[in-house]
């Protein structure tokens, strides 16, 4: 939590020693903000999945694969993507202020 409590402006400062500011220095510090959101929100998507399908699937002989494309993935892609839709609107905003 201490990564996401940090905003972009603050890791563009501490990538500041590794190169010159500019393009690879406010990437890297847009990509370490959203990397740290996007792990949250993905977390506390993957907690709410319902057991039953899950259960359904390897009740069926389904190996591990199936089971995690076909019970889990199935229960959360559209979660998945609205918010990496979300994220890139923020990262969008963020590159327009730096």
């Amino acid at each position: 939590s201490g990564i996401r409590a940090i905003p972009a402006i603050v890791w563009i400062f501490l990538y500041i020693p590794i190169g010159p500011p500019g393009q690879v220095t406010a990437v890297l510090a847009i990509a370490t903000d959203s990397i740290g959101n996007l792990g949250r929100l993905f977390t506390d998507d993957l907690e709410e999945i319902e057991e039953g399908p899950i259960e359904a699937i390897r009740s069926t002989g389904a190996s591990g694969t199936q089971t995690v494309s076909f019970g889990m993935l199935s229960q959360v892609s559209r979660s998945f993507i609205a918010w990496t839709l979300y994220i890139l609107e923020i990262n969008t905003r963020i590159a327009i202020s730096l």
